[in-house]
């Protein structure tokens, strides 16, 4: 019994390991290590009012950000992951990166005028700040998107040695930024650093998909968007 416990174990972990997602795991953790370790070097450069406000201008981003998203990195995760021909799942892609550009667009939108009239922000310096890191939104979430769809196309371990490599370049150029000039260093790098992690994603997944438009848009694309936007949602506000 112990013996059949055994390699049945053992197979398991194969096939986990085969499938890339210890890679995956393994990626998770560093980056958290690395998120918490950056975390701890960034406060020494800023006051606390400073990074208050930074904490206030990245929770506001992550709502936006599900906003702009609306789901749509689900919604292609699912209907990537089935039997599909590669033309179709590039078509969705394209549907997809279409679509968040529209909703990203008008997550932008909504922002600036929430902060230009104070309705979110409490200050001037914190509503042009804000306003400048929402330049990130786009970049996020078309980075969530292209993740999305290299794991729906078992492309875990490129993946995830993909995320390892952002995120290291991004905790470097921030950390250095802050050190050198503060609060304004922390948000540009940021935006900066988010806009230039969308090059490896792009040279990995390739720009054909531009190519392939859908002649049907698949059932069900927009039901699982909506319903993955408001769990999204409720967890966002659970969260906070």
């Amino acid at each position: 019994m112990n013996k059949k416990l055994s390699d049945e174990f053992a197979s398991l972990l194969t096939n986990i390991k085969a499938k890339g997602l210890l890679d995956l795991l393994s990626v998770n953790l560093f980056t958290q290590l690395i998120s918490f370790g950056s975390l701890l070097l960034v406060v020494k450069f800023l006051s606390p009012e400073e990074y208050g406000e930074i904490k206030i201008i990245q929770s506001y981003t992550v709502f936006f950000i599900i906003l702009a998203g609306f789901g749509f990195n689900t919604a292609l995760l699912k209907l990537c992951s089935e039997n599909r021909s590669d033309e179709e799942k590039e078509g969705i892609l394209r549907l997809v990166v279409i679509r968040v550009g529209i909703s990203s667009l008008i997550s932008m939108v909504i922002l600036f005028i929430f902060s230009s009239f104070g309705i979110i922000t409490s200050s001037r310096n914190l509503s042009t700040w804000l306003i400048f890191y929402s330049l990130s939104i786009p970049f996020q979430v078309l980075a969530g998107v292209f993740l999305a769809y290299l794991q729906a196309k078992k492309r875990i371990r490129e993946m995830a040695r993909l995320q390892a490599l952002i995120k290291i370049l991004s905790v470097i150029i921030i950390i250095i930024c802050t050190w050198i000039w503060g609060f304004k260093g922390f948000i540009i790098a940021s935006v900066f650093a988010f806009a230039v992690s969308i090059l490896p994603l792009i040279r990995v997944t390739g720009i054909s998909f531009l190519n392939n438009r859908l002649l049907h848009i698949p059932l069900g694309i927009y039901n699982y968007a909506i319903y993955s936007f408001l769990a999204n949602g409720m967890n966002h506000m659970a969260i906070e």
